[in-house]
C-alpha cells in the first residue's frame, strides 16, 4: 500500500539529527517507496530555508 504525505520540516531536521528513530524510520520509508512525499513550492521553500542555516551542514550540498 502507498502512503502520500506532507512530511514537516522537524521529521526532515530530526531525521537527520538521529536515524534510529520514528522520524528517521519515515524517511526510511520514504525512500523505499511506501511514503510517497507530497511537496509543493511553499515545503521545498521551507526545507531550503531552515536547512540552509548556519548551523545545519547542508548549507554546503544544497
Amino acid at each position: 500500500m502507498k502512503y502520500y504525505a506532507a512530511i514537516d520540516t522537524n521529521v526532515l531536521v530530526s531525521a537527520m539529527l538521529k536515524h534510529q528513530s520514528v522520524p528517521g524510520n519515515i524517511l526510511d520509508l520514504a525512500f523505499e517507496g511506501p511514503i510517497i512525499p507530497v511537496l509543493n513550492s511553499a515545503i521545498e521553500n521551507e526545507y531550503r530555508e531552515v536547512l540552509l542555516r548556519p548551523n545545519f551542514i547542508c548549507q554546503k550540498i544544497l
